[in-house]
């Protein structure tokens, strides 16, 4: 019996944990578009923007969740929207930085998007950037690397957007996790405890260039059965106990007063 409900605690636990996981990969997909949004729009005008502020607010309206987006033409940041705040950014060598340069090399060798972190900012909080790059036709009609587009997205923000802060209020814990593609080790980038993971559900699923895996399990939800189990079995046995002693009690008394009526 006990086996029976753990079983079906399991499923009903993994399919909750796949929608949140559907909903980050859907939201995450959806915010990092705005980086072909603005690829699209660079190829229109031969790699030039003359008003990057309103064509980058009018995408951030579009794509929710972005904290800010970038143009590097050759790899060097040039243009943020927005700029206040992030004004340290600009210059910023992309291909020359060694803690960037093996993500953007691997979108530029790959013509795909990549998914670079999540990392710490300096300026504090964790986030992630996807790096798109673009490539131009010359007037020979070969493609050259014109640079990237990228865009920006806190994780907490993004976490905001998805399921997976009810698992918590709802007493679950969890722990979303990646492989270093660096270091080969586990990162885990965000959290709802430091609870060491026991019998976790873990559903990994497919995010630019990458993988991450959802674990998530209930720290008190056996012990809480558990707990059930032995209330509901010692009122059990109580009341059997009680039931016990009033049918004796009644025999007894049954039986004096046929003794008394013998007597008498």
């Amino acid at each position: 019996m006990q086996a029976d409900r753990e079983a079906v605690r399991r499923r009903q636990l993994t399919e909750r944990v796949r929608h949140a996981t559907r909903m980050m990969k859907e939201h995450l997909e959806h915010s990092l578009s705005s980086t072909f949004a603005l690829a699209a729009i660079l190829r229109q005008s031969d790699g030039k923007i003359d008003d990057f502020e309103g064509v980058a607010a009018g995408i951030t309206d579009t794509y929710e969740g972005i904290t800010n987006i970038q143009l590097a033409p050759r790899g060097v940041v040039r243009q943020i929207y927005p700029l206040a705040g992030n004004e340290a950014a600009i210059g910023h060598d992309l291909l020359a930085d060694e803690a960037r340069k093996n993500e953007a090399l691997k979108a530029i060798n790959e013509r795909e998007l990549t998914l670079a972190g999540p990392f710490e900012l300096v300026q504090g909080g964790t986030a992630m950037i996807g790096r798109l790059p673009i490539f131009l036709e010359d007037k020979s009609g070969r493609e050259t690397f014109w640079g990237f587009s990228s865009a920006l997205i806190m994780m907490s923000d993004f976490l905001k957007r998805t399921d997976i802060n009810s698992l918590a209020a709802d007493g679950y814990e969890y722990p979303l996790w990646r492989v270093n593609p660096d270091s080969g080790e586990r990162h885990v980038f965000a959290r709802s405890s430091n609870e060491p993971l026991v019998n976790p559900v873990s559903v990994p699923f497919q995010v630019p260039s990458g993988l991450w895996t959802l674990s998530v399990y209930a720290p008190d939800d056996l012990g809480a059965v558990g707990g059930r189990l032995i209330i509901e079995l010692s009122l059990t046995i109580f009341v059997a106990g009680l039931l016990g002693f009033s049918v004796l009690r009644t025999l007894g008394q049954s039986a004096h007063l046929a003794g008394l009526v013998k007597i008498r």
